[in-house]
């Protein structure tokens, strides 16, 4: 049962990733397929900055608004407080969503892509049964005990990692143009 929430999870996000952002989609996985030591170590700074810093902006948060507070600009105060923190938890609730499920989808199809092409000639589905194969063999990996925790945690490394390097280098072209191209 673990395992097929596992499978309908990825199969829904990866879908969705795939339909609305295939360029991106296929830029990611481009980046763990060529540099996956790299995107690991990247993917390491990545999650420990993303949280060691929200910490840091929720207690500047709240430092900045019981400052208001406490000069009784309560308005203002409450105002900071509410939209700070608001915005700090979709901001977290975003990046953790990446992290649990969108650097795992980058390996997952990154080898479901790799099977494909070399079992299957041409088909019209071939992305999607690029992501099909990755997950399913994700999943019954994952499914074993401690070599499960690891296959994640390296997912979850190296596809992090590989969307900082993805969007790094569309940086340089333009952020905006390579999403819009998608």
């Amino acid at each position: 049962l673990k395992g097929m929430r596992q499978f309908a999870t990825l199969m829904i996000l990866g879908g969705l990733l795939l339909w609305l952002l295939p360029k991106a989609s296929q830029g990611v996985v481009d980046q763990v397929r060529t540099k996956p030591l790299p995107a690991a170590l990247y993917g390491f700074l990545a999650i420990i900055i993303g949280y060691a810093g929200s910490l840091f902006v929720m207690v500047a948060i709240l430092m900045i608004g019981f400052l208001f507070l406490a000069m009784t600009l309560v308005g203002l105060g409450l105002t900071v407080l509410g939209a700070g923190l608001s915005a700090l938890t979709l901001v977290m609730v975003l990046f953790t969503a990446v992290v649990l499920w969108g650097s795992k989808l980058a390996v997952a199809y990154m080898i479901g892509e790799w099977i494909v092409n070399r079992f299957v000639s041409t088909t019209d589905y071939r992305r999607v049964l690029a992501l099909i194969v990755g997950v399913v063999i994700y999943v019954i990996v994952w499914l074993i005990p401690i070599v499960g925790f690891l296959a994640a945690l390296a997912a979850t490394l190296v596809g992090l990692g590989a969307m900082w390097l993805y969007f790094r280098a569309s940086r340089s072209q333009g952020v905006v143009e390579a999403i819009v191209e998608d």
